[in-house]
């Protein structure tokens, strides 16, 4: 995933109905948010009653509060993975000509994070 496509996805979970998502207890075609019933978010309408639920249930698992947190974790563990990244550059052992390749694959991580973190 590109840090372009994961801004969209976070701009997308931003704009969609806040709050956590459920299948509609009256209704198994339909998602609502769990404070209203009455408040669909998504409907969903294929290839019977089991494929209608199984939609619904996968709709209602990535609302907006899990994709965020989603979005969190993967730049934690990239933020982490950069780190461990510039302990294994930093040994002679691993990479003997470090120098300004290292600084310069240091300097575009660091900037791709930032950006991914505006």
């Amino acid at each position: 995933m590109t840090i372009e496509q994961l801004e969209e996805l976070e701009r997308l979970a931003d704009g969609a109905t806040q709050g956590s998502w459920m299948v509609n207890p009256n209704f198994i075609n339909s998602v609502c948010t769990e404070e209203d019933t009455f408040h669909t978010v998504a409907s969903t309408h294929k290839d019977g009653p089991k494929q209608v639920n199984n939609d619904a249930t996968y709709i209602a698992a990535a609302d907006p509060p899990t994709v965020k947190t989603l979005i969190r974790a993967l730049r934690r563990m990239a933020n982490q993975n950069s780190e461990l990244y510039m302990e294994k550059v930093a040994d002679e052992n691993f990479w003997p000509h470090k120098g300004d390749i290292a600084k310069k694959s240091n300097e575009l991580l660091q900037q791709a994070l930032q950006e991914a973190e505006k």
